[in-house]
């Protein structure tokens, strides 16, 4: 139970520091999430290949969330079409909690898919709330985000059926297939 505790801290410590813009503190915290999580998984790359998947999905619809202007990065001072890194990093904290602090909801599709709808644009609302110099959402577009949410939901619980992450402490497997 400690490891999930751990997890679910660390990632928030990370959400919190990434939105407010300091990567430094952010990228620390995804690397000591990602070494507790790589210590606790024992087919580690059936990790790699999720994390891959997770991170790639994140900043391809999100990637594509900014192109259509429903997110705005930077102010628009971004020149760059692919999100900024503050936020592929969020994405890499968020899928290292997949399998552990968030285990319990993204084996299940019927709880996953109504709160990854409601809390993923929820959190990129606080965070344009927090500093809207870094990240601004519009609301106009709220189906769309709930839309690109419910996608990641679907596309996370086909990852957990496809493959198998079994967390070290053989106590508090999660059985992933």
């Amino acid at each position: 139970m400690l490891h999930i505790i751990i997890n679910a801290v660390l990632f928030q410590l990370t959400w919190f520091a990434l939105v407010m813009g300091n990567i430094q503190l952010g990228l620390a915290c995804v690397i000591v999430m990602l070494c507790h999580v790589l210590w606790r998984v024992n087919h580690k790359s059936q990790l790699w290949v999720f994390l891959l998947f997770v991170v790639s999905a994140g900043v391809i619809t999100d990637t594509l969330m900014g192109m259509m202007s429903v997110y705005e990065f930077e102010q628009g001072r971004r020149t760059s079409p692919i999100i900024p890194t503050w936020l592929i990093l969020l994405w890499l904290g968020f899928a290292l909690t997949l399998n552990h602090a968030l285990a319990w909801l993204v084996t299940n599709l019927k709880y996953s898919l109504p709160l990854f709808a409601v809390m993923g644009p929820l959190s990129y609302w606080l965070g344009a709330q927090l500093n809207p110099q870094a990240l601004s959402v519009s609301l106009q577009y709220l189906p769309l985000l709930i839309l690109q949410w419910a996608f990641m939901a679907v596309l996370i619980f086909w990852l957990t059926q496809q493959l198998t992450l079994n967390v070290a402490d053989s106590r508090e497997s999660y059985e992933l297939h």
